[in-house]
């Protein structure tokens, strides 16, 4: 699947207040056969989010999401792969760019306040993602409301990405 699903402008001002953009959106006018799995979506999320040297796989048979490390030698699941491919679907990070967005609509959407002018500002300066880390420190409530509104867009990626390969979530059991 290439970014190009659901992209939105390329331009990086500031994004409206009520913009509700995620890099998997799609319309579609026909109805889709979805196959219902039990995702783990917390590890899907994470999965998403993740920019390091794990490679994460979805099992389209029984909804898992296998982690598999660059660098190890895990010579089973290697072998899955290689004979069922079609079964593992291999999770791609989020861009970079596609957090950076999220983090200029959710400023864009506060109040004109103190918090919103630093925080738009932390995000025209340089690594800008750990700087608005550090400058939501200072603003105790507006961090709550940024984790509330991150959770709540990257649950959306994650059911998104899932639609897109035509899957829907189902509750996992107990075990």
């Amino acid at each position: 699947l290439g970014r190009a699903v659901g992209a939105g402008s390329s331009s990086s001002s500031a994004l409206p207040a009520k913009f509700s953009w995620h890099p998997f959106s799609f319309h579609s006018n026909f109805r889709r056969v979805m196959h219902s799995l039990p995702v783990d979506m917390m590890l899907l999320q994470a999965a998403l989010e993740d920019h390091g040297e794990t490679n994460y796989y979805l099992d389209r048979q029984t909804g898992e999401v296998h982690l598999h490390f660059e660098d190890n030698d895990d010579d089973d699941f290697e072998a899955k792969l290689e004979a069922e491919p079609d079964r593992y679907l291999l999770i791609e990070s989020l861009e970079s760019i596609d957090d950076f967005r999220t983090m200029e609509a959710f400023v864009a959407g506060l109040p004109d306040s103190e918090a919103q002018r630093d925080l738009a500002r932390v995000l025209r300066r340089a690594r800008p993602f750990h700087n608005f880390r550090e400058a939501l420190r200072d603003w105790p409530e507006v961090r709550q409301q940024w984790f509330e509104e991150h959770n709540r867009r990257l649950e959306a990626a994650a059911r998104d990405w899932l639609a897109v390969h035509d899957i829907e979530a189902i509750p996992r059991r107990q075990q």
